[in-house]
């Protein structure tokens, strides 16, 4: 779900450039011309001091490399010309950034006369030195595109996307994960499902972490130095011709172009799975309702939008039923926006309008909790008593996981389904004076206090499902079987 601007996607072969790569976004100018210009220098210095870190450690040896230090000395021409920089030290970051750009400005070998090229690099970098792919910043562009995502319109490939942290074998990576298709959206069509990683667009790798990274395991003091500039060589190629993240995220996101190609990993699948995908704009209905007989009905909920809650009301009260199913499967929650465009009222309306009230979570933040409460019912379209079944799959995240145990807990419900996707986070969109950013600002937690497991949340009936299929789906056929509504197989 996330969007990006990038310079360029051609990640550079260099260490120091290589832990840029990921930090390519498009910003505008959102900061005065003091403040920008102090940010500015001392986050090129960490961007300097971080690239120098990746790139001696990616290309360590047994023997010893020249330290940055003295490399920019002998560079520079010694301390006399160092020290006759910053003259004196000082306890204020500021004035070493004032220097920075001072000395950029005046000594740089080209003309340095765009504020919002270097504002660009300063933003990019102090929100990388968060390393949390969450918290980012949004263009005006960027920002219209989200939004509309967040309201039920998608663009491109009509799936929630984003990027994912983890580690494999012993490198961290950062991998661009699906975690739910639109339903019939172009994703949905080709076949890609909740929880595949997209690692290649149109047969270039999606650079998920610098490869020259994996020499750290290899036993270099024994490797013949020939056998070690070959790997050095294939690895920079590899991260050459590749495609960052920020980039492949622009490119799935597009509303219109030409068809792409999909390299897709999935869990247990013996080998990539290739797709081709139409990108297309394609609006979502929050809420769908269909009978399945004269006393149950089938609800699906595939988003939290600010309509949500009057939707599903609408939908209830046409046909009042004693037995329900709600389908929360590759319903993926999102950033909480302020006011009546927020995530979790949506989330609480609805379940008011399922007849549940109370504290349902909390949004923990280190010691502080803010409870997730539904004050008062919404449901005098419901008979007083009703049985209720909730869909849930890999797709099921965020908010929506929130809602699935508070169905369980409060209103007592049934899961069923596969495990849920294991999303804590509480992800806030803040408005700025020119576009946005998103941040970590929390996590979830449970009515019982417990945060959602990393692993999701465990179905009471496990039944395995892709997708949200009224029609021939296992998981609503067993819902049916479970509130004791099925004749010869069918409802």
């Amino acid at each position: 779900m996330q969007v990006y601007n990038q310079r360029s996607d051609v990640a550079p072969t260099t260490g120091r450039s290589c832990a840029r790569v990921d930090m390519e976004v498009s910003v505008a100018r959102v900061m005065g011309t003091s403040a920008r210009l102090g940010v500015l220098a001392v986050l090129a210095a960490l961007s300097l001091a971080i690239g120098m870190r990746l790139g001696s450690w990616a290309f360590r040896r047994p023997a010893p490399l020249l330290g940055a230090t003295a490399a920019s000395e002998a560079l520079l021409g010694g301390n006399s010309y160092l020290s006759s920089v910053g003259g004196q030290s000082s306890s204020d970051p500021l004035d070493t950034m004032r220097e920075v750009v001072e000395m950029t400005q005046s000594e740089y070998v080209d003309k340095v006369d765009n504020d919002g090229k270097l504002a660009a690099g300063a933003v990019r970098t102090l929100l990388y030195t968060l390393d949390d792919p969450r918290t980012r910043y949004w263009t005006e562009e960027q920002l219209k595109l989200l939004d509309q995502q967040m309201d039920g319109v998608y663009s491109g490939i009509g799936a929630v996307i984003a990027i994912v942290k983890e580690t494999r074998n012993e490198v961290e990576q950062r991998r661009v994960s699906v975690i739910a298709p639109v339903p019939g959206g172009p994703s949905d069509r080709a076949g890609v499902r909740a929880g595949d990683y997209i690692t290649g667009i149109d047969g270039r790798w999606v650079i998920a972490y610098d490869p020259r990274l994996d020499l750290n395991r290899l036993a270099l003091r024994t490797m013949p130095d020939k056998e070690y500039r070959q790997i050095i060589k294939d690895a920079s190629k590899k991260l050459q011709d590749g495609m960052s993240w920020p980039r492949a995220l622009e490119q799935l996101t597009q509303p219109k172009g030409k068809d792409l190609e999909l390299t897709i990993e999935r869990a247990g699948a013996p080998a990539p799975i290739k797709v081709k995908v139409t990108r297309e704009e394609k609006k979502a209905e929050p809420v769908e309702y269909r009978p399945l007989g004269s006393a149950i009905g089938y609800l699906r909920v595939t988003q939290f939008t600010p309509s949500a809650p009057k939707d599903a009301v609408a939908a209830l009260k046409g046909a009042p039923v004693s037995k329900l199913i709600v389908d929360l499967r590759d319903n993926a929650g999102g950033p909480d926006r302020s006011g009546a465009r927020s995530v979790v009222a949506s989330a609480t309306g609805v379940l008011a309008a399922l007849g549940v009230t109370g504290d349902v979570g909390t949004i923990a933040k280190g010691a502080k909790r803010t409870p997730i409460t539904v004050t008062t019912a919404n449901a005098t379209h419901l008979p007083a008593k009703r049985a209720m079944a909730v869909l849930v799959n890999k797709g099921s995240a965020n908010i929506a996981e929130i809602v699935a145990a508070a169905l369980r807990t409060r209103g007592g419900a049934s899961l069923i389904g596969s495990q849920t996707h294991g999303d804590s986070g509480y992800q806030k969109l803040v408005k700025l004076s020119q576009g946005a950013m998103t941040l970590s600002a929390g996590t979830y937690r449970m009515a019982d206090g417990k945060p959602i497991p990393a692993t999701g949340i465990k179905p009471t009936v496990a039944v395995a499902t892709g997708g949200p299929r009224v029609d021939k789906d296992p998981a609503v056929a067993k819902a049916l079987a479970v509130l004791g509504k099925m004749d010869g197989g069918r409802p």
